[in-house]
């Protein structure tokens, strides 16, 4: 038996259940009984929406320079795979190079996997605060894309490390990281 009839089967437990719970007998029966049927019910229900998460295969985190290179070469995954490795001395030592290295072999697995799903992890983000001045100064990017020193301000723009580095690798000891934002429900 598999899931899919698991699944099937004990829709029907559940369709009898509530079939039972509008005839007549429903109707004669003590309170206690008609407890243990929506307790039973009730159970059913969640035994059937926990035998779908079983199918579902769980969608595997992934840097973006990894989803990067799955988008480019996920017309023939296996092959494009293959020719990677084969062509591994040849290949530009990168941050795709660098993962493929050091995953413990989990990034064959991890880029098979993608093929049912995938979520991109979330780069830290940072603000650059420049130090010495009266004022809290940041760097920030205007809606011109241009970057200027922005003063008596309490934040900047927000910056991955990549970006910082790409503007001038002198402005990374001054990077602070963003606290997250807790959002309450």
């Amino acid at each position: 038996m598999n899931v899919q009839e698991l699944i099937a089967k004990y829709e029907q437990v559940k369709e009898d259940i509530l079939h039972y719970q509008n005839s007549e007998n429903w109707k004669c029966e003590g309170l206690l009984q008609k407890s243990q049927s929506v307790a039973v019910l009730s159970w059913v229900h969640d035994f059937i929406e926990d035998l779908k998460k079983i199918d579902e295969p769980q969608k595997v985190k992934v840097p973006a320079f990894v989803a990067e290179w799955y988008e480019k070469n996920k017309s023939n995954l296996e092959f494009r795979i293959w020719k990677y490795i084969k062509n591994w001395d040849d290949q530009e030592w990168n941050d795709f190079k660098s993962w493929m290295d050091k995953n413990n072999n989990k990034s064959f697995e991890t880029l098979t996997q993608m093929q049912y799903g995938y979520e991109v992890e979330e780069e830290p983000k940072y603000y650059v605060k420049l130090p010495g001045t009266a004022w809290e100064t940041y760097l920030v990017r205007s809606d011109e894309n241009e970057l200027i020193l922005w003063q008596n301000t309490r934040t900047g723009t927000q910056f991955t490390e990549k970006e910082i580095k790409a503007i001038d690798d002198r402005y990374w000891p001054f990077a602070v990281p963003v606290e997250p934002v807790e959002v309450a429900e």
